[in-house]
């Protein structure tokens, strides 16, 4: 398997039992370095890239499955991305990714605090949209997400303040806006997983 912006290994070594070799791409030495050991304490042959995708294509070897979880959301260009993953799998492509960007549920704060709108696109669909004018043929499911993104207002508000260039002092002003706004509880996000065949 090829797993592309691996990080710690939470998407592939799951499937341990299923899994021959492991090539691991991801911009985070320090994360591959975490990998590596995880890897072999479940008895799985490691190869790990250092790079970012699709800069590292030309040095990474073809797989029977090409993964890419929760990785797509910032790709500048996912054309090449896409063509590359699919270019470097033998048999089929999988993604895993929120329906909406992760940070696009601070748009309100972003408008309430800063005066600042936020673009609602790219989305999962829009990423099935240029998998599909690639030419590939495209199948798709979604579910809720199996945790909710924050245990409490207080633990959504601090993150809010840090993602919102906010100091620590404002946490309780932005607790309160949240909920003026409607934005607690937030929504379950829905994930989707993607795929297509390769052979």
């Amino acid at each position: 398997m090829l797993d592309v912006g691996a990080g710690t290994g939470a998407a592939s070594l799951p499937l341990a039992g299923r899994l021959g070799e492991l090539i691991a791409v991801d911009a985070s030495a320090g994360m591959l370095a975490e990998l590596t050991p995880r890897a072999e304490r479940l008895g799985v042959p490691v190869r790990t890239v250092p790079g970012r995708w699709p800069d590292m294509a030309a040095r990474t070897p073809v797989a029977d499955v090409a993964v890419a979880a929760h990785v797509v959301y910032n790709v500048p260009d996912l054309a090449a991305f896409l063509s590359e993953l699919t270019g470097h799998a033998r048999r089929r492509v999988v993604l895993e990714l929120t329906e909406h960007h992760p940070m696009s549920w601070l748009t309100p704060l972003w408008r309430h605090f800063h005066g600042l709108p936020r673009p609602a696109r790219p989305t999962a669909h829009d990423l099935i949209a240029v998998a599909g004018a690639l030419g590939h043929e495209v199948r798709h499911e979604s579910h809720a997400a199996p945790l909710p993104r924050y245990a409490s207002l207080d633990e959504l508000a601090e993150s809010a303040c840090r993602r919102l260039c906010l100091t620590p002092d404002r946490v309780g002003e932005v607790a309160g806006a949240a909920v003026a706004l409607g934005m607690w509880p937030l929504p379950r996000e829905r994930w989707f997983t993607v795929w297509w065949e390769t052979a």
